[in-house]
């Protein structure tokens, strides 16, 4: 018995030991980056948040900030919070580049911090948490040889009040899923705006590659002096071939989740949501969210560019999968400006 007893202990021991080394091995297989500090900024329109050289994946950065709200009075900590740009760069080049709002989904410069006072919700890329800020961002920036994190004021802040508190977490580099697709070694993360005035017939470009790859989401917001201009469709063109595409979408609400001009009014959910909407008048401004993590879109390699156009063909029946000259166009979408994030892998 004392023996069998003792066999009992001496693996439960090997048992034990081994799962605390490989809950160590866990533990040790990520690092981060805190700060809370008023200095970050000083007078300079640059702060550096996270480096690291070798391998490694960020799959966190969180930037809380912007006011405090705990007392009576609400006070302005990090002024120009929502227009900070978030640049990262992965091995020497520049994997993201927008502004802190436009990569979560909260419009752009022609929006006001508070319109997004009482928007929160949470996705597989991002999250919003408090009433202007606790923003934090979940999509996964693999690197291979350095990485260099920062933030970049935009000029009209430079000197203001910047205290912040954030985090950036780095962990070791493992397999990569973007819904049921797994990213090869070597894969590149993007997230880089766009921004063009529209009228009508124009197409903004999101975002092309003449690699193989996976588009993870796209992030939205418009603003057009018609209402009409939200019937806009998205096509993707694979191979270069930009007279035939394929429909991602029946209209701009419609790809961001809404019907009928978001008659439930804006709502936020998993894969796809309107943070913002005012369709009663001139400017006529829409912005939201889309990601693909249960509805995969893919492509390989010899070219793939996804496109939006500023108004569309509306009248039963159209053929929308093809690019022609608006004959037949009733309604002319009139004038704005579109802006547009995407965040995809890519890969040779």
């Amino acid at each position: 018995m004392k023996k069998f007893l003792g066999i009992f202990l001496a693996l439960f021991g090997l048992f034990v030991s081994s799962f605390a080394n490989e809950q160590f091995s866990f533990v040790g297989g990520f690092k981060t980056e805190a700060f809370k500090a008023s200095a970050v900024f000083g007078k300079t329109n640059k702060a550096i948040i996270f480096t690291d050289n070798g391998e490694g994946m960020i799959d966190q950065i969180q930037l809380i900030g912007a006011y405090d709200t705990t007392g009576k009075v609400k006070r302005e900590f990090w002024q120009g919070y929502y227009r900070t740009r978030l640049r990262v760069i992965v091995d020497g080049e520049v994997s993201v580049d927008g502004t802190i709002y436009n990569l979560c989904g909260l419009g752009s410069d022609f929006n006001k911090d508070s319109d997004f006072e009482n928007v929160i919700f949470t996705t597989p890329l991002f999250s919003k948490t408090g009433l202007y800020s606790g923003i934090t961002f979940n999509f996964k920036i693999p690197y291979y040889k350095s990485i260099v994190v920062e933030l970049v004021r935009d000029a009209r802040d430079v000197g203001k009040v910047g205290l912040l508190w954030g985090m950036v977490k780095s962990a070791k580099l493992i397999n990569i899923k973007i819904g049921d697709i797994t990213l090869p070694k070597g894969a590149k993360f993007h997230a880089i705006t766009r921004k063009q005035n529209c009228k009508k017939g124009d197409q903004l470009e999101i975002f092309s590659t003449q690699k193989a790859g996976v588009l993870a989401g796209i992030n939205m917001s418009g603003q057009g002096s018609k209402f009409d201009w939200v019937e806009g469709c998205l096509r993707a063109f694979v191979g270069n071939d930009n007279a035939n595409c394929i429909m991602l979408s029946s209209g701009l609400e419609d790809y961001l989740g809404g019907a009928f001009g978001y008659n439930v009014g804006v709502r936020q959910f998993n894969s796809w949501g309107c943070t913002y909407k005012q369709m009663k008048k001139a400017p006529f401004t829409l912005c939201g969210y889309r990601n693909h993590f249960n509805d995969s879109v893919s492509w390989n390699r010899g070219g793939f560019k996804v496109s939006l156009r500023w108004g569309d063909q509306n009248k039963p029946h159209w053929n929308l999968n093809s690019i022609d000259d608006f004959a037949g166009q009733k309604k002319d979408p009139g004038e704005g400006t579109l802006v547009a994030t995407a965040f995809y892998y890519d890969w040779e």
